[in-house]
């Protein structure tokens, strides 16, 4: 790894002083690999009949408790919601049928990573 000096300031290596504007060098080791935490299934948590179809009045419903599990105000999160409800449909609702299928959705939508 290496570090290109862009600012006019000094470090302090083993006592003795780096001039401003010396690029640095890092030798990384990689000592461990952890995955991550899997994602949730956001299309099962909006699909509440599980008919692998998403409603506007689900996709509403699922904004509406984001919102309040983040503490938005309940005008606010009506004007907001609104505007993402549009623009997902817009977006994801690729047949205009109304609906999002499970093969639209392009959000996280498997348990299996």
């Amino acid at each position: 790894m290496s570090m290109l000096s862009n600012e006019n300031i000094s470090f302090l290596s083993q006592g003795e002083l780096i001039p401003p504007n010396t690029d640095l060098v890092f030798d990384v080791e990689l000592i461990q690999v952890h995955d991550g935490p899997k994602p949730p299934n956001v299309f099962k948590m909006i699909d509440i009949d599980s008919d692998n179809l998403l409603t506007r009045d689900e996709l509403a419903m699922y904004l509406a408790r984001q919102s309040q599990m983040q503490g938005v105000p309940m005008d606010l999160a009506n004007v907001q919601n609104l505007k993402v409800l549009n623009n997902i449909f817009s977006v994801e609702d690729k047949d205009r049928d109304g609906r999002i299928s499970h093969d639209e959705f392009t959000g996280p939508k498997h348990d299996e990573l």
